[in-house]
């Protein structure tokens, strides 16, 4: 039987989620601690502090979307009761409920990030869009199109932030930054000579489709 590229980067993807559930603290030199012992990548910590700072002013926890679930990270913030993901391969949906106790209040999109913007009413709006979507070990830039751009700010709420979460930042970059006025780079793992995580915040006013 031959194997296409979906099929083996699907495969990788779900490879790295049990893995991931299994053996976490393997990857604690590249991460940090949370308040229940429990490791987590830098970029997770980064996308944290962002969040805090953005709404420490407000009385109310921020809604969030996450586009891509991952090991559903974001869930173990304590920062929000109120989290939607969106993610294409059920079985990582699967692994994460099962395996790595995502909260049942935390609802999962089985289907693709596209058809979620497409199809989404603009009465669910949201105060962080948190762009974790990848290929493999490669960022998915499909949504920075301005078709998905625009769908993505008009359900962001008037303060709201689109945070992106890359490895490829130098490649990524230039499918977005002609649609960004402003934006925040951060980088938390400047000593390491491998690819590094970057994260992007923008704020919803910075989003410009011509």
């Amino acid at each position: 039987m031959r194997i296409n590229n979906y099929q083996l980067l699907t495969f990788f993807n779900r490879f790295y989620v049990l893995l991931a559930s299994k053996y976490w603290n393997i990857f604690k030199v590249m991460g940090v601690k949370d308040k229940k012992g429990r490791w987590r990548p830098w970029y997770i910590q980064t996308f944290s502090d962002v969040v805090k700072k953005t709404y420490a002013s407000s009385s109310k926890p921020p809604s969030i979307l996450g586009l891509g679930l991952g090991v559903g990270m974001i869930s173990y913030l304590s920062i929000s009761d109120q989290i939607d993901y969106v993610e294409l391969d059920e079985d990582v949906i699967k692994i994460a409920q099962d395996y790595l106790d995502l909260p049942k209040a935390h609802r999962c999109f089985h289907m693709s990030a596209e058809t979620y913007l497409q199809h989404h009413s603009r009465s669910q709006t949201y105060d962080v869009i948190f762009h974790d979507v990848f290929i493999g070990s490669t960022t998915y830039t499909n949504l920075f199109q301005p078709k998905y751009l625009s769908k993505i700010k008009k359900i962001l709420t008037p303060n709201g932030v689109l945070i992106i979460n890359c490895i490829d930042y130098k490649k990524v970059a230039r499918s977005y930054t002609k649609y960004f006025a402003d934006y925040e780079l951060l980088s938390q793992t400047p000593w390491l000579p491998l690819k590094q995580n970057r994260i992007i915040c923008v704020k919803k006013n910075c989003i410009q489709i011509p």
